[in-house]
């Protein structure tokens, strides 16, 4: 079982460097061209990889025993795979929002509010409270879907919206993962007083900016994506 989780480990960080530089390029690329599209493409399958040798960490987290560290692994998990698969399922509906709230997304947000319920309660136990703080973000975009499926929306360009807000979401749940799980097992000797508390902070902060500022332009300003 060690070797497995090994394996997986450094599978999981090796695909997940490519994961990240595909996020950048496709981040600074101008948005509907050729470069965007194939390394967005890119973003997509490398952290599908990502997320399936995260699910193996987490269980192989649970079988060591270290219940902290796997519920953790899975709350990560569960708001990073949704963001993604929000964000991707916006460019199939462009023109239905509907359609778009349907299928498994009201089960995703019950979903997300149960992982950051855990989060919150492991953050408490252990005093970890920025594990608790960071639980905001499965809660809101579990009570977000859970009402974009009561109430479709109605904005022309929401597909749009959504594409940009769960790519970015992803970014920021992946540069969280790595920043503050990542680091210390690269770099164990770092002090830790130095890396506890902005890797969770600034992806936050960065993402929620960069989100607005896109949505701002290219959402509500009608700016032309090629």
């Amino acid at each position: 079982m060690d070797m497995l989780h090994e394996i997986l480990r450094w599978t999981h960080i090796g695909i997940g460097v490519i994961a990240f530089a595909s996020l950048w390029t496709a981040g600074f690329s101008r948005k509907g061209s050729r470069v965007h599209r194939t390394a967005g493409a890119i973003y997509v399958w490398t952290m599908v990889i990502v997320l399936t040798t995260a699910a193996g960490l987490t269980l192989t987290t649970a079988w060591r025993g270290q219940w902290f560290g796997a519920v953790f692994l899975f709350y990560l998990l569960v708001i990073t795979g949704t963001a993604l698969w929000l964000g991707r399922r916006a460019l199939d509906f462009k023109g239905d929002a509907r359609g778009y709230t349907r299928g498994p997304f009201l089960y995703l947000g019950v979903l997300n509010i149960a992982a950051a319920c855990g989060a919150v309660a492991i953050g408490l136990i252990a005093e970890q409270y920025f594990i608790a703080g960071i639980s905001v973000i499965g809660f809101l975009i579990g009570f977000g879907a859970i009402g974009q499926w009561r109430k479709p929306p109605e904005h022309p360009r929401f597909w749009l919206k959504e594409h940009i807000g769960g790519m970015i979401g992803a970014g920021i749940a992946t540069h969280i993962a790595f920043a503050s799980i990542g680091l210390r097992q690269l770099f164990p000797e770092m002090d830790t007083s130095v890396i506890s508390i902005w890797p969770w902070l600034a992806p936050v902060i960065i993402g929620f900016v960069a989100a607005g500022l896109a949505e701002k332009r290219y959402v509500d300003g009608g700016a032309p994506l090629r």
